[in-house]
């Protein structure tokens, strides 16, 4: 049996990501998980939203990165038979004056046109600094992505569970997440894990079905359920829930749902953030054969389609890497 193309380190959102990328191409691939505990792929809230940060900038490749996404994970679930992405709109409440102010100055940039449409009424009367309904936006449901992706490449005899070697020859695609500090040839890398929690409620009395986003988010699940999150924890010991993102989440969750809420469940997973904020992709500079899928920290789902195809195209053209793409700035 020959060597497939790529050996894929992890069966996260970018290892998923990638090998399916690399089959839509006629590559081949076998993806081995090692099943680290704590994937942060399974407790992600999956959320898409082009306005995420606090400071509600589009990014220079905003637009790529949505349609990109929005189509991937279209033509994946018809291929799976699974529905695991939904657009839906994400009501944006200001947290202060200040970030109020800022927005109103972001729209004299015709680019944020498509990307926003006013609050609803109900909404506009409870938000006490105001906000917008962002457009362009949605959700994938991290778990019911990967446990299909995973499936459907068991069934082609291209999914194992196992430690990661050199398996004849084929180039490595490490998508391991924070897990790349302590395994495989790239632990210089500079990434910075950040634990992040999120807690599933129950509140029947409330209805909303958009996702809110102030700060933190709630996101609807259906029958009065709902995830709340997240914290950034900087320099996590463990990847254990914190006291402190509960109360901060709780406190959140409060102050847009009520006092009538019951706590379900609290995860916690760390993320791989890229200490410059942008994912870290290309191959090695002293072993192109091993190669870097990472950083795409809680944006991941949205990132991941665009950035996947950016590092398929490098490694087919064999171009000097440039960039992002160009990893020896991180080696000595």
């Amino acid at each position: 049996m020959s060597a497939p193309d790529y050996v894929i380190a992890g069966q996260g959102i970018a290892g998923s990501v990638f090998a399916l990328s690399a089959i839509e191409r006629g590559l081949t691939v076998q993806v081995v998980d090692p099943e680290f505990p704590s994937p942060c792929s399974r407790v992600a809230a999956g959320l898409m939203n082009p306005l995420s940060g606090p400071r509600l900038a589009l990014g220079e490749n905003e637009e790529a990165l949505w349609f990109t996404a929005r189509a991937f994970y279209r033509r994946w679930e018809e291929t799976l038979g699974v529905s695991f992405f939904k657009e839906r709109p994400i009501l944006r409440l200001f947290t202060d004056p200040a970030q109020a102010s800022a927005w109103t100055k972001r729209l004299r940039d015709p680019r944020y046109d498509p990307w926003h449409e006013p609050l609803p009424e109900e909404w506009e009367r409870r938000a006490p600094f105001g906000g917008f309904t962002t457009k362009r936006c949605g959700r994938l449901d991290p778990v019911a992505f990967l446990d299909a992706t995973r499936a459907w490449l068991q069934g082609r005899g291209a999914y194992r569970r196992g430690s990661i070697d050199a398996e004849d020859g084929a180039a490595i695609v490490w998508c391991i997440g924070h897990f790349a500090r302590g395994h495989g040839p790239f632990q210089e890398i500079p990434l910075r894990p950040a634990r992040g929690s999120i807690l599933t409620l129950r509140a029947p009395g409330f209805r909303e079905e958009r996702i809110l986003h102030a700060g933190k988010w709630l996101l609807p699940l259906g029958q009065g359920v709902f995830r709340a999150g997240s914290s950034y924890e900087w320099d996590p010991a463990d990847s254990l829930p914190s006291r402190r993102a509960r109360e901060e989440i709780a406190a959140f969750a409060s102050q847009w749902i009520g006092p009538d809420w019951t706590l379900l469940q609290e995860e916690a997973a760390i993320r791989p953030m890229a200490r410059q904020g942008r994912p870290i992709l290309g191959p090695h500079p002293r072993d192109p054969r091993q190669i870097l899928f990472n950083g795409l920290g809680s944006r991941g789902a949205m990132l991941a389609p665009w950035h996947a195809g950016r590092l398929l195209d490098h490694l087919a053209e064999g171009t000097a890497p440039t960039g992002e793409l160009d990893l020896a700035r991180f080696f000595g």
